[in-house]
């Protein structure tokens, strides 16, 4: 249990990206979350279309992004290194890694319950 309260804390962005303050009146865009069972690349590619309205720096991009993600991509993000993440561009192409490699595993294991017949 401790391990899990000190992972309340715990964030993969650098201290930059961390301490970024969204601009005044900024609201959050509207954007479907991404849960791990779609495609990463349509996620990005709508993220990218939304957020590019609000001219918001990368620090802010990031954090917004992170927003985005729900279930099993929310537990992946949490299990990325600490201060791994200071660009939006770096957090894409371990974002899409990542997930491709979370649906490959999930697939491989199938699903975690077994219909009973």
């Amino acid at each position: 249990m401790c391990n899990e309260i000190d992972r309340v804390d715990y964030s993969p962005f650098t201290d930059e990206v961390e301490q970024a303050l969204p601009p005044k009146q900024f609201t959050t865009p509207s954007i479907t979350p991404f849960k791990g069972d779609s495609d990463p690349e349509s996620h990005l590619r709508h993220f990218k279309m939304a957020i590019i309205l609000y001219k918001a720096d990368d620090a802010l991009i990031c954090k917004v992004f992170v927003m985005t993600l729900r279930g099993a991509a929310q537990d992946w993000f949490h299990t990325l290194p600490s201060m791994s993440i200071g660009k939006f561009k770096e957090f894409a192409l371990i974002f899409f890694k990542g997930v491709h490699l979370l649906q490959d595993s999930q697939k491989a294991c199938g699903p975690l319950i077994q219909p009973v017949q």
